[in-house]
Order: C-alpha cells, then sequence, then structure tokens
C-alpha cells in the first residue's frame, strides 16, 4: 500500500469533525525535514513558533518557452506526487495545530486577563476597605489624642491643686502652731497677772486691815485723851470746892 493513502482517507472521513486528531511525539517526514507536531504545538504556545524550512513544491507547469522556439505548445501538468500531497496535508495539519494553538492561548489570554480584572476589582474593594479602616483608624487615634492631651491637662490642674492645697495646709499649720504658742504665752501671762492680782489683793487686804488696826488705835488714844481731860476737868473743879 502506497505511504500516506489511509492517512489521506482517514483525514477526509475525519473533516466533518471540528478539531482534527492530535499527535504527540509523532514524527513524519516530509523531504527530508522533520517535523514534530507535539513540539510545533508547545513551541506555538510560548510564542516559539517557527515555520519549517521551505521545501520546493513540484510546479504544476513547466517553465514559460521563449516565443519562436520551435515548440511553442504547452505540455500537460503532471500530477501532484504522493509526496507533494501529504506534504501539503502535512503543512495543513501544522496550521490546523497552529491555529488551534494560537486560539487556545488566545482563550487562555482572555481567561487571564478577566481573572487579572476580577482580582484587580477585589484588590481596589480591599484597598477601599483598608483606607476606610485607616481612616476609621486615625480618627479614633485623634480621639485618642485630643483625650489623652485633656487627660493630661487635668492631671497637671489637679497637680498644682494638690501643690497648692499642700502649701495652704503647711501654712494653715504654722499658723495654727504660732496661734497655739501665742495662746500659751496669753495663758501663761494671764496666769501670772493672775497671780499678781493674788497678790497685789491680799497686800491690799493686809494695808486694810493695818489701817483699821491704825485707826482703831487712833480711835483709842482719842477717847483715852478725852477721858484724861475730863478726869482732869473734874479733879479741878473739886479742889475749888
Amino acid at each position: 500500500m502506497p505511504r500516506g493513502t489511509n492517512k489521506r482517507k482517514e483525514a477526509e472521513e475525519g473533516s466533518s469533525d471540528e478539531t482534527p486528531p492530535v499527535r504527540q511525539n509523532k514524527t513524519r517526514r516530509t523531504s527530508g525535514n522533520t517535523v514534530k507536531f507535539a513540539h510545533t504545538v508547545q513551541a506555538v504556545s510560548f510564542g516559539e513558533y517557527q515555520q519549517p524550512k521551505s521545501i520546493l513544491k513540484t510546479r504544476s507547469e513547466p517553465f514559460p518557452i521563449a516565443p519562436g522556439s520551435p515548440s511553442t505548445a504547452r505540455s500537460p501538468s503532471p500530477e501532484p506526487s504522493k509526496e507533494f500531497e501529504e506534504e501539503e496535508f502535512d503543512r495543513e495539519e501544522v496550521d490546523t495545530m497552529r491555529k488551534l494553538a494560537e486560539a487556545a492561548i488566545n482563550l487562555a489570554r482572555k481567561a487571564r486577563k478577566e481573572q487579572l480584572e476580577h482580582d484587580l476589582a477585589a484588590v481596589q474593594k480591599e484597598l477601599a476597605f483598608t483606607k476606610n479602616d485607616l481612616e476609621n483608624v486615625r480618627f479614633s487615634e485623634k480621639i485618642y489624642m485630643q483625650s489623652t492631651e485633656k487627660v493630661m491637662q487635668s492631671r497637671d490642674k489637679l497637680v498644682r491643686a494638690l501643690a497648692d492645697a499642700d502649701k495652704r495646709t503647711e501654712t494653715a499649720r504654722a499658723e495654727v502652731k504660732e496661734a497655739l504658742l501665742a495662746q500659751r504665752k496669753s495663758e501663761n501671762k494671764s496666769r501670772a497677772l493672775e497671780l499678781q492680782l493674788k497678790r497685789a489683793d491680799e497686800q491690799v487686804e493686809k494695808l486694810q486691815q493695818e489701817l483699821a488696826v491704825m485707826r482703831e488705835k487712833e480711835e483709842t488714844g482719842k477717847l483715852l485723851g478725852k477721858k484724861t481731860a475730863m478726869e482732869k476737868a473734874d479733879g479741878g473743879n473739886g479742889d475749888t470746892k
């Protein structure tokens, strides 16, 4: 059986299918050039596909004959050889595989683009939430700083008030001590004055007693003098009789 006949029939019978049969790691020789389909598809997937070396086609028409030549009639076109048909089939299969690979790459790129857009939207949404949370945190931090500042101011005022109260308390204690000392001095002085007054009263009483004794003696002396004078007067009258 000639080479490639069954494959051509299978290709003609399977032409109604959308996708040609996939070949992996199979080698077909065409005019001395080797084409590995799996490697070709892989190369197309990575964007490194290169066309195989050019293959000389069998011309269907002979070279033109110059006018005036003995024979200007064209010879009939030779029938395409089996190798040419096989080569055309291989090229068609390579082109189909390349197109399928390009379509797969485009679909993958489209899916990747959609996934990236979806991820970008999710990241932007998350970023918006993060910014909102950051604003809330900054606002809370601002309120906390203001509250802390007010607390510190109140604390400073309280400390100053306590210091003033301590000073006033110390001053009041000193004044109380001075007042107590002055009171003690006054009490001592009052006691001393009371003692002096008592002594003065005793002296006055003693002087009054002495004065009373002297008055009594003086009265007694006066009475004695009167009595003596009366007795003398009475004695002189008796002598005259």
